[in-house]
């Protein structure tokens, strides 16, 4: 007796499951991508700020030289050294939106530097970040655009 109402229930649900799911492209496409949020001035300003706090930070930058290491300690300042003639808000926004990282962002290094709990994750961040964004800015220079330091 069972086989028969089973087997017409199954042919129902897969009848319907059929039309119902959706495949994961639909699916994705209307979940809300968080990693697209469009970068403004006063985020460009929080980050350059952020950034100076960090670097002037002598306590967070001796717990940076504990964590990475020296030679790390002196790729990461001779990076940030790059940015001189940048505008970092702007050099800063495109790592971020390109590696699609809003962790690497000053402002978040910077509240994870201020929790004595962190440890070295913060230092790592900013070494990261300075890499990718030395990197940025040499890109600029050599295309002559982009860094906005002309304006």
């Amino acid at each position: 007796g069972s086989a028969p109402p089973s087997g017409r229930g199954q042919g129902v649900m897969a009848e319907g499951a059929a039309e119902e799911p959706r495949d994961f492209a639909d699916v994705a496409a209307d979940i809300p991508d968080e990693d697209d949020f469009v970068y403004d001035d006063s985020m460009r300003d929080k980050d350059v700020i952020a950034l100076s706090k960090l670097m002037a930070d002598t306590n967070f930058l001796d717990r940076c030289t504990q964590s990475i290491g020296a030679p790390n300690m002196s790729a990461l300042k001779s990076n940030h050294d790059a940015l001189a003639k940048t505008d970092v808000g702007r050099v800063v926004e495109a790592v971020v939106t390109t590696m699609e990282a809003p962790y690497l962002r000053p402002e978040a290094i910077l509240q994870k530097a201020e929790d004595d709990n962190s440890g070295g994750a913060p230092c790592w961040s900013l070494m990261n970040l300075l890499k990718y964004a030395a990197a940025e800015a040499q890109k600029n220079e050599r295309s002559g655009s982009g860094d906005g330091s002309s304006s």
